[in-house]
């Protein structure tokens, strides 16, 4: 899942909070409907259509496993990844393309 979220007081310093590593309570309810969401393809693409113009935050989980040997001598899938993020400018009837990052 991908999400694109209005880059404004409450959700940028939620933002800020989290790239610093501190832990975050909770959304507010109510600011849920200001968040627009859609799924990534196995190749990471991704498209939101008639967004609004704004500064807006792109956020995704990426998950994935390897393969690692455990205890016994055998592989196992161990998981790994993070969030990936990005920040986009969109202006009026702009087609933008954004590649997030870990």
């Amino acid at each position: 899942t991908v999400e694109l979220i209005p880059d404004v007081g409450y959700f940028h310093k939620r933002f800020i909070a989290a790239r610093a590593g501190k832990a975050l309570e909770p959304r507010v309810r109510k600011l849920t409907p200001y968040i627009r969401t859609t799924i990534a393809d196995a190749e990471g693409r991704f498209e939101f259509a008639d967004i609004p113009p704004g500064d807006y935050l792109v956020l995704c989980v990426i998950q994935w496993e390897y393969a690692a040997p455990n205890l016994m001598g055998r592989a196992s899938s161990l998981p790994t990844g993070g969030q990936a993020f990005g920040k986009v400018t969109i202006k009026e009837g702009e087609t933008k393309r954004v590649i997030v990052t870990l």
